[in-house]
């Protein structure tokens, strides 16, 4: 299954605010709207960031993207066709983990394959 995409950079500027995008150590069966804030309770105390999620605590370290690349998140607008809306776009992404410190390894690891990607597929010109 192959996905392409052709978004626009001004239609990612044009008035999408940066969105909170957290990764989480648990599976969340539920697709749709709820009271985040009610069961996920978060601090930050001398760079640090805590969290409670029902009760479980947890610990969390803020990862940048890099500088040239921005994440977005789509909505399926048709569940019958491949049309997606652009419902928000990302610099950075908050990692938890239970009660110790995130390991930071495996974010990294994929966020350098963002700068892999783009070497191997921007268009290269040639002149002779």
């Amino acid at each position: 299954m192959n996905f392409i995409a052709n978004i626009e950079s001004d239609e990612v500027e044009r008035g999408k605010e940066a969105s909170k995008v957290h990764y989480l150590p648990c599976a969340i069966k539920h697709d749709g709207s709820a009271p985040i804030d009610s069961y996920f309770l978060q601090s930050e105390n001398a760079n640090q960031l805590t969290a409670s999620y029902r009760g479980r605590g947890l610990t969390g370290k803020l990862v940048q993207l890099p500088s040239n690349t921005s994440g977005i998140y789509l909505d399926k607008i048709d569940p019958s066709s491949d049309s997606y809306s652009l419902r928000g776009q990302f610099n950075n992404i908050h990692l938890w983990e239970h009660n110790k410190n995130p390991d930071l390894s495996q974010i990294k690891e994929a966020i350098n394959w963002i700068e892999i990607a783009r070497q191997v597929f921007e268009p290269k010109y040639f002149t002779s």
